[in-house]
């Protein structure tokens, strides 16, 4: 019997100190890390970006957060508005790296202007930037993160292909930087695919008045027009004006711009047969598992399903995917992974890191995502087809020289 009791009392001792373990301070709890976002808040697609954040990270947040290497780590986003200039980015990034002590930052437009800070204190950047200017080969820690190098390669091979009898282009783009690089690299679509490119036609970037130009596109008759880089606003303005002057041709652009923030400006009507890419999550269904988490949580969060523009979005993915399959928090480590192949899900589907032989750069900087392409037809937008990234490597290659 008492051999009896001294069991039962040591039984207890042990359950004890076993439930003291299981809840001492901090066991158990997920590890936080802290990711800095550098975003142009006086730009509808930049609010769209902080309104991601704000959402899906959360969401992420709550269902454990990221599992790198068998750790959980609660994602902390650190905000800051870059005004869309090259002082507001460096400002930014100064206090997200020298205060704050981020080592990974999601990047805008502005991303060149304070790649220096970055670079010099190993800080893994993935930003969305317009110019191939972030791809050379003297960074080591800096990967376009958005369709803009590879997307529209992927869409002109694809419309070309569609539509063989199709030989003239005019186009029509902002005099800024970003129009300026959409230009570019139409010149090299029209010579890659075969079209005879006319002179552009820029505009200062807030005009709202387009007949003029309107009117000297339609002169010209070409068989495609296109435009991109002015936004909801003024690319859908411009649309309405070349509606307006009775434009003939097809309509194509390489923008993802959702059909609601187009509704917002123009009659539906006013766009019928544009032929455009279209994003993932605005497909219905949407087009992923992650697509659709991400809609879950951005109606949880705001109460509406407004189509947010996904240009930004992307970044994330690739952050997230690097840290994963690195398992690993060390931004040296991460970088050397994503610049090494990495494939992986995004909104939009399979997603993989491609690299730019041409430009003198073997690792792989940009990104090739999984593109849909989609036709306004009686107000809605259809989804007419899709190219994987085995096509779409192709035709990279075709467009770049790649070997």
């Amino acid at each position: 019997m008492r051999l009896f009791k001294r069991l039962v009392l040591i039984g207890i001792f042990l359950i004890i100190g076993l439930f003291a373990l299981a809840i001492k301070p901090g066991a158990g709890l997920a590890k936080t890390l802290e990711v800095g976002a550098i975003v142009n808040l006086e730009w509808p697609l930049g609010i769209y970006m902080k309104k991601f954040l704000e959402s899906y990270v959360p969401y992420l947040n709550e269902k454990g957060g990221l599992d790198v290497g068998g750790e959980k780590f609660q994602i902390k986003m650190v905000i800051y508005n870059s005004k869309g200039t090259s002082e507001g980015g460096r400002a930014a990034a100064e206090r997200l790296v020298y205060r704050d002590g981020v080592k990974f930052i999601l990047g805008d437009e502005t991303v060149e202007a304070w790649l220096p800070v970055t670079e010099s204190n190993k800080v893994l950047t993935i930003a969305t930037a317009p110019t191939e200017g972030i791809l050379s080969p003297k960074y080591k820690y800096c990967f376009q993160g958005s369709v803009l190098q590879t997307q529209a390669v992927v869409l002109w091979g694809w419309f070309t292909t569609k539509f063989p009898e199709v030989k003239s282009l005019v186009t029509v783009y902002p005099d800024d930087v970003a129009g300026r690089a959409e230009d570019y690299k139409a010149q090299t679509f029209a010579s890659a695919f075969s079209l005879e490119k006319a002179k552009p036609i820029f505009y200062m970037p807030g005009t709202t008045d387009f007949s003029a130009i309107a009117t000297k596109v339609i002169r010209s008759k070409p068989d495609v027009f296109s435009t991109a880089a002015g936004g909801p606003v003024q690319d859908s303005l411009l649309i309405k004006a070349l509606h307006e002057g009775g434009f003939k041709g097809i309509i194509f652009t390489q923008s993802t711009v959702p059909l609601a923030d187009i509704a917002r400006v123009i009659p539906l009507e006013m766009a019928e047969g544009m032929i455009s890419a279209v994003c993932g999550i605005h497909l219905d269904p949407p087009a992923t598992p992650l697509a659709k988490d991400f809609k879950n949580a951005y109606i949880a969060k705001y109460q509406n399903w407004d189509e947010p523009d996904s240009l930004f979005f992307d970044p994330w993915f690739i952050l997230a995917a690097g840290l994963a399959q690195a398992k690993s928090t060390d931004p040296v480590k991460v970088a050397a992974f994503i610049s090494n192949g990495m494939k992986f899900d995004a909104m939009s589907g399979p997603a993989m890191m491609v690299s730019h032989p041409e430009l003198g750069n073997n690792r792989t900087v940009d990104v090739l995502y999984t593109a849909y392409i989609r036709k306004i037809t009686s107000g809605k937008a259809i989804l007419i087809d899709q190219v994987d990234l085995k096509k779409g490597y192709e035709l990279c290659k075709q467009y770049y020289g790649w070997k």
